[in-house]
Order: structure tokens, then sequence, then C-alpha cells
């Protein structure tokens, strides 16, 4: 009886039995990556900056960066990196940050916040590393090892003391194009999302833009409706006079359970709603979230992270990254403030400090005096409906997404979970 007989592709596991007959050989990441660089500045005027925001986890993708000079870069600018490395985020690690270096980010800087993973090439395809580090093996091995408190992570040394099963590199290959073709279907998926997304949002601030009425953006319902109940325009208002800030402090000792609701920056990137985190393991106090209300971003407003909290559990904190807005329901509705903050967030970048995106921050003030129109009760949830009706759509190819991660990650796993040697 063969070890591969009950292995999940009959053609590979024929070929495993012909080149490993008794098993793969087991390696640590260190024994098959080589010794990476440091970005030398004396040399360089400028280049690409990969910060911890950089990497999406979703996507697995490098997406933003900054250009940095030798004047200006921050201290953590350091790691040269190549096309191919394979960057691991290693702090707060169990948000999986991983991500190959594409060919027009060759030579360039990545934060030390990343390990950066050189592949050997003459024993380990830097695709194949890559989506082993994805592995829930690899996950419960950084979660064992991380460090512990408000601040997790793991050192590069640790890391490359990951164990894996490690074929040849024609077997690699062959699981690697299986894998690529599940993950190019998810990617064409995500792409036609994104598509919806703008979509969304041209049409989202075309209702909001009720300069527009009458040029074919807003529904006969709501033209109707804005005609018999703002014949004079719509009112503009201070957002502050609609909301209350959010200033109720706790300390984590104060916590109840084992464990709190987190709503972060970070957790709001990865798209699985807030963080569940042992109040041993926070460190500073955080904002108590006290019933529906909506999170505005302080720092790096150029990314659009208002977080809608409609359902707040009983233990539900928000990080200092955070203001919090509630509104007043009878004049403001929750939904429609949501909406109105994320299309006015550009506006506010205006005001910010010129900087580093890492650096933009916002002010409460900035928020409160920012005027926004104000339509009655019945125009808003209008409005509110029908973006909501797009929103569906949108949500429907999410969860279209998510049923094919599901499948990727099944066989992933069993992929890369292959028999090794006694």
């Amino acid at each position: 009886m063969s070890l591969y007989d009950e292995y999940v592709d009959p053609n590979i596991g024929s070929l495993l039995e012909q080149l490993c007959p008794d098993g793969v050989e087991i390696v640590r990441m260190r024994d098959v990556v080589l010794k990476g660089s440091k970005f030398d500045w004396t040399e360089n005027d400028f280049a690409e900056y990969v910060d911890l925001s950089s990497v999406d986890p979703a996507t697995c993708k490098i997406g933003q960066t900054t250009t940095v000079t030798s004047e200006n870069h921050p201290s953590r600018a350091q790691q040269k990196i190549e096309a191919g490395d394979v960057l691991f985020g290693t702090t707060r690690p169990l948000f999986m940050r991983t991500a190959i270096v594409p060919q027009e980010l060759d030579g360039h800087v990545a934060s030390t916040g990343y390990c950066a993973l050189r592949a050997n090439l003459d024993r380990v395809l830097p695709t194949y590393m890559f989506y082993v580090l994805r592995t829930q093996a690899a996950y419960k091995f950084i979660e064992n090892y991380q460090s512990e408190g408000g601040y997790p992570a793991i050192s590069d040394k640790l890391l490359k003391r990951f164990e894996f099963p490690l074929p040849p590199l024609e077997v690699q290959q062959q699981i690697v194009d299986i894998l690529d073709t599940f993950s190019d279907l998810g990617a064409s998926l995500r792409r036609e999302k994104e598509l919806r997304q703008e979509q969304f949002e041209h049409y989202r601030d075309a209702l909001l833009d009720f300069d527009a009425v009458g040029q074919g953006y807003v529904s006969p319902a709501l033209e109707q409706q804005l005609e018999q109940l703002c014949p004079d325009g719509v009112e503009m208002v201070r957002l502050g006079e609609v909301t209350t800030l959010g200033k109720r402090n706790e300390a984590p000792k104060n916590m109840r359970g084992d464990s709190v609701h987190l709503y972060s920056l970070p957790a709001f990137d990865t798209g699985n709603g807030p963080e569940m985190v042992a109040p041993t393991s926070i460190k500073s106090s955080k904002r108590v979230i006290e019933g529906k209300v909506v999170l505005a971003p302080k720092l790096n407003p150029h990314k659009p992270r208002v977080w809608l909290v409609n359902e707040p559990s009983s233990d539900a904190y928000a990080s200092s990254e955070y203001h919090l807005f509630y509104p007043r329901e009878k004049v403001i509705n929750l939904s429609f403030l949501h909406f109105e903050i994320t299309t006015e967030l550009p506006t506010l970048l205006s005001l910010v400090n010129k900087g580093s995106n890492s650096h933009q921050r916002l002010s409460a003030e900035h928020y409160q005096n920012l005027e926004i129109p104000l339509p009655p009760l019945e125009v808003q949830q209008q409005i509110v409906g029908e973006l909501d009706m797009f929103a569906d759509y949108i949500n429907g190819l999410d969860r279209e997404i998510e049923l094919r991660q599901q499948q990727f990650e099944f066989y992933r796993e069993r992929l890369l979970s292959l028999p090794v040697k006694d």
C-alpha cells in the first residue's frame, strides 16, 4: 500500500510515489531561505516603502506604498526587498499579512515589521513557501510562539523555526499550479466586487450630493420626496449638532469575561469583524461602545475605515484609533450618518497635516465641524434603502468569495499535508 493512496490529487500522488516512496523530508524555514540584506540609504535617494498597512490580509497583495527619501524615511524602512521575496508581518502576526514582492518593487524597501523570506531556489519555490505560511499549521505555530501582551509579535528567528514538509521542486510546482488556479478564481470575483464597489460609491456620492437632483442620478421616488419635503433645498448642519461624541473609557482590569470584542483598524482591514481579545492582553483603556454608533478613524484617513456598529455586544470596545459618533436618532439615521462620514472623508483629508499617510490624523473637532446635508428622516431612509439594495448585491459577491475561499483553503490544507519520512 502506497503512502499516497489517499492523497487528494491522484496525479501528484503518483509523482510523489515515484520521487518520494518513503515520504517527503521535513525542513525548517531557515533551512530553505537565504540571508536578506539591509537597504543602503547612502546609495539611494528614494524608494517605495512597504509598511505594515501596505499588505491586504484578505488578498495577500501589496497595495499602496509610500515614496520615502533618504532624508524622511521612517526608522523601520531598513529591509531591502527583491522580487519573489515572501513578506510576513511579524507584528500582530495572527492577522497573517503575507505577500510576494512583485517585480515592480524589486530593490525597494520594507518595514522591519516584516520577516522578508528569500527562497533558496534550489530547494523551494517562493509561491510554495507563501502557501505554506498560510496553512493552519503555520497559524498554530505562530499562535503558540508569539509574544503575549497588547502588541503581540513573533521574531524573525522564531518564525524561521517553523517546520513543514518539502517535496521535490517538480511536485511543488504542480501543487502551486493547482492552488494558483483557485486563487485566480477568487481574484476574479474580487475584481468584480471592486468594480461594483466603485459603481456603488459613485451612486452613493450622487445620492448624497443633493445638487445632483434632476440630473438623472436620483430615483423618481426619491426625487418626488425631495420635491415634497425639501422644496427650498436640503438643510446643512454641522455633524456635531446631530451626533454625540463617545468619551467613556474603561481600563482592562474592569473588563469582564475571558474575552471582549475590540474594534480596531487592523481588525477592520481583515473584514472579519472585531477582534476577540483577552482583557489581560490589553495594555491601555479603550472606549466603551454603549449603543449603535459610527466609528470614524483618527489615523490614516486616506483609507475609508468607517465602521458602522448596528448591534454591539455588551462587551464591545473601540481602540484609541477611532472617534465614536452616536446619532441623535430623532434627527439622523445611523446608516445615513455612516454614508455621510464615508463620503466626506476626502474633504476631511484636506484639513489634516501634510505628511506621510501613516502620520495623518483627524481630531474629533475635524469631524464635528464638518457640514453635511440633513434631509428629513423619510428622505434619509429612502436613500439608505436604495443604497442597501446595491450593497446587498455586493454582499452576495462577498458570500461567493467566501465560499471560494473555503474551497481554496480546503485544497490548500489537503495538498500541503504530505506524508513525511520517519
